[in-house]
């Protein structure tokens, strides 16, 4: 380390532990630390330069939910894409996109090693049916199949995922009927937190919680 380099990112903790993280920032990024760049701009609010520190430090999932956040879909698929995510670079560029064709592409060349992934990929292939052909018919059997199949799924934290996108897929084709068995499912499946995710989207898509648990299930043992 240059004598520069020291300096500089003594400068950085320095203001970091005074909270002014922007100027760490700025420090990190001039000694080449870039995430510790990325990570002091998120701190700061400065997103986008966090997200260019981040993809630029060989961090690209970090900066791609950034650049997510930032609304920069197609810059979020490229970081999912070089690190060989095509699932997420498809089903970022398939809901958010016009690149119907790519997303197709990568979610074509998705392996399918469990439960949790096939459901995945099927909705964002049936995303990508519906906007490219205006039919919904292979989205709403992938949507059923999230809430039949959901219990397969082993990982709390990819039931998660697959129940997140199932609603995001359902309120594209306004199947706000499919959207609520898949939270149902979810919830029946023990999933963290699927009661609370469930209710705030009842009060803001049905206009009430009727119905639904006010609470998390009992977990067994």
């Amino acid at each position: 380390m240059s004598r520069r380099t020291e300096l500089l990112v003594r400068a950085a903790d320095c203001y970091e532990r005074a909270e002014m993280h922007a100027d760490a920032a700025r420090c990190f990024q001039d000694a080449g630390r870039l995430v510790s760049a990325g990570k002091a701009y998120n701190a700061a609010g400065d997103l986008a330069r966090a997200a260019d520190c981040f993809r630029a430090g060989n961090e690209p999932a970090a900066a791609a939910a950034l650049y997510a956040e930032l609304g920069q879909p197609a810059a979020a698929a490229d970081c999912w894409e070089s690190v060989g995510d095509r699932l997420s670079a498809g089903w970022v560029l398939a809901t958010q996109t016009r690149e119907i064709h790519r997303a197709m592409r990568l979610l074509g060349e998705v392996t399918v090693r469990d439960t949790g992934r096939r459901l995945r990929r099927d909705l964002g292939v049936g995303v990508c049916r519906a906007k490219a052909d205006r039919r919904s018919e292979l989205l709403e059997r992938a949507l059923l199949a999230c809430e039949s199949e959901l219990a397969r799924v082993p990982r709390d934290d990819e039931r998660r995922q697959v129940e997140e996108w199932a609603v995001v897929a359902a309120s594209l084709v306004n199947r706000t009927d499919l959207a609520a068995r898949v939270l149902a499912a979810s919830y029946r499946c023990g999933t963290r937190g699927a009661a609370e995710r469930w209710r705030r989207w009842g009060a803001a898509n049905l206009g009430g919680t009727f119905g639904v648990p006010e609470r998390e299930p009992v977990r067994p043992g």
